[in-house]
């Protein structure tokens, strides 16, 4: 049997929650091989030579390195502090000694002349001194020690050892390949310009494994495709549960720290397939035990339909949308947008399909201006047996203004109120009148507003409440 061998990663396909590893090591002619770097939590285990058969495998579990070449430059740290704290040890002993042998010799010689005395005076003094300075410096390295002991056990990871049997083996490669959880996130930046009409959008992808082990290899390839289904489906029996069964849902994972990287210098090679968006990557690529890679996807100019809306009730400035159609399909990621060098919006971005108009959000259009003005209110009491009410009416002007130099096709949305506790609503009336209802309570109006110009919507409603128990408009 020949002696442990590490495994080669030669590519890692990463799908959507799941990584497969493809990895190999070259082997003389055996019988039986024992391969090492494999990660703790592994399913889908398989096993192939270039010539032979196998016979059988078994995995046991081990604690290896996961960075040989830090682990031993600490070990070699934690050695030379050891050896300090030795010498400190010994050279304390020595001068405990001393002085235990002064002490001991001006107790017994009574009779000493003055000169020697004084002479082995200054000397238990200096030796003291010196061991006073002694214990300080201890206490420094044994923090330092600790410290080491820690991060070597740190880099110590629980793996496991594949030993393999094998029939007919003449040498040449062993193959392994398995999956593991995973996870990769597209971060984006989109860089808008409404006067050309175009945006660019770029993006790269992080990626991150759970397996615990550090991945160093030549080929990535990431695919917006879900992990492969090992089984075909299966029909499960249909039973309705009382309210009061807690439902079993899925775990939402916890946002992970990502250690920043330096992204490589190859760029992807991107293929389409009826089914999924490729991006293969060839160059050195290391994703780490602990936090993540990342590496750039693509960086692509897109013609751009510019939309304006303006919501005054929200904001007393417009905003715009981008409308493109991307020729990738686009995985749902953090969005980061940029318009003339500045940051307008920043948030979670649900992906897109190819070659379908998708619309982006873009940030605030500052040269539209919004804004609600009340011009009439008032009050007039009512009883309805021995209960008094109050009827109140409110008239708001909803009136937003096109401050930019070029015309504009805005999109103006209004709320119309429900009726909570104690509330009937008489009547909502909107002038003109809306002309789509969005659902729950938001209407839109379309309306072409000329450089300077201004659109106004007058919105009248009474309500009734009891007495006393004003509302909030």
């Amino acid at each position: 049997m020949i002696g442990f061998i590490p495994l080669v990663t030669d590519s890692v396909v990463y799908y959507m929650g799941e990584a497969e590893v493809f990895r190999s090591a070259r082997v003389k002619r055996t019988d039986r091989v024992r391969l090492l770097s494999l990660p703790l939590k592994v399913s889908n285990l398989r096993i192939w030579v270039s010539s032979g058969v196998v016979l059988s495998h078994t995995v046991k579990d081990t604690f290896i390195p996961a960075n040989p070449k830090e682990y031993k430059r600490l070990q070699t740290e934690y050695k030379n502090v050891e050896r300090k704290l030795s010498s400190l040890e010994s050279r304390y002993r020595s001068l405990k000694y001393e002085n235990d042998l002064i002490e001991s010799y001006i107790k017994k010689e009574t009779q000493l002349p003055p000169k020697t005395l004084l002479a082995m005076s200054n000397r238990l003094q200096t030796n003291l001194l010196e061991m006073d300075s002694i214990g300080p410096i201890k206490d420094s390295l044994n923090k330092v020690k600790q410290n080491l002991k820690v991060r070597l056990q740190k880099l110590k990871v629980r793996q496991l050892i594949l030993e393999v049997k094998l029939r007919n083996f003449k040498g040449g490669k062993i193959f392994v390949s398995y999956t593991v959880k995973s996870r990769w996130l597209p971060r984006y930046v989109l860089r808008a310009d409404p006067t050309k009409g175009k945006v660019t959008l770029e993006a790269d992808i992080e990626l991150e494994t759970f397996s615990g082990l550090p991945i160093k290899t030549e080929k990535v390839v990431i695919t917006t495709l879900p992990p492969p289904i090992y089984s075909p489906p299966k029909h499960r029996r249909w039973i309705l549960r009382s309210a009061s069964v807690r439902a079993m849902g899925m775990k939402m994972e916890s946002e992970v720290v990502l250690a920043e990287a330096e992204p490589p210098p190859p760029q992807p090679k991107i293929s389409s397939t009826f089914i999924s968006t490729r991006y293969e990557y060839r160059g050195p690529i290391e994703i780490p035990h602990i936090g993540s890679t990342r590496i750039p996807l693509f960086k692509k100019e897109y013609d751009a339909e510019f939309l304006f809306f303006a919501y005054p009730e929200i904001a007393p400035r417009g905003y715009m949308k981008a409308v493109i159609k991307p020729d990738v399909d686009l995985p749902k990621g953090k969005m980061a947008v940029y318009v003339a060098s500045q940051l307008m919006s920043n948030y979670f971005y649900d992906g897109a399909e190819r070659n379908t108009p998708d619309t982006l959000f873009v940030g605030y259009y500052p040269f539209i201006k919004g804004e609600v003005v009340l011009i009439k209110q008032s009050k007039k009491r009512r009883g309805k047996g021995k209960k008094l009410y109050t009827v109140e009416f409110r008239e708001e002007e909803i009136r937003v203004k096109n401050v930019s130099d070029i015309d504009l096709d805005v999109v103006v949305y209004a709320r119309k109120p429900f009726a909570g506790t104690n509330v009937r609503i008489l009547s909502v009336k909107f002038k003109p009148k809306f002309q789509k209802d969005m659902g729950d309570g938001l209407l839109m109006w379309k309306v072409h507003l000329k450089s300077g110009s201004s659109f106004t919507l007058r919105r009248q409603i009474e309500v009734e409440y009891p007495t006393g128990s004003p509302i909030n408009w």
